[in-house]
């Protein structure tokens, strides 16, 4: 039985995120999505508030499971029982910065990273994106899963 593990900020979590683990669950038993509580990088969304959006975005999938960590990310994923990483490479930027740690996770854990490209409607999108574009007012159809869409808006409205 594999269960893989796609970890990320996801502040705010978006249609790409939401692509994304929808087709990572088809090729593994079990996802968990994971929300890293980055104390170097704190998020402007709270951890609750966070994977309280992923818990909407993925409630009809039995299969995908939504938690938060901290520390060291094959920790994590040993301790869950992850038998790959997955993670986005939307272009070479991403993979010059993900191949090393796939290769340490590798050589020092033996935790497998299993890399996937965004869908074409998806390759540019990123969370830094959706949150200028909500802080400027902006209807966010089409970038943030419409579950979520009005209540990420409201939160940019107030300013937070």
């Amino acid at each position: 039985m594999s269960h893989w593990l796609f970890p990320g900020s996801f502040d705010p979590v978006t249609c790409a995120h939401e692509a994304l683990a929808l087709r990572a669950s088809r090729l593994c038993d079990t996802l968990t999505v994971a929300v890293l509580q980055n104390r170097d990088k704190p998020a402007d969304r709270s951890l609750e508030l966070r994977m309280e959006w992923l818990r909407r975005v993925f409630a009809s999938c039995p299969d995908i499971r939504v938690e938060c960590f901290e520390g060291a990310l094959a920790d994590y994923a040993k301790k869950i029982g992850a038998d790959a990483l997955v993670r986005a490479i939307r272009d070479t930027s991403d993979l010059e910065y993900e191949y090393p740690w796939a290769r340490l996770h590798l050589a020092r854990e033996g935790v497998e990273t299993v890399f996937l490209a965004p869908e074409a409607r998806f390759a540019d999108l990123s969370s830094s994106q959706v949150r200028q574009w909500a802080g400027l007012g902006k209807d966010l159809s089409g970038l943030v899963p419409e579950c979520i869409r009005e209540d990420v808006e409201s939160l940019f409205r107030q300013g937070r």
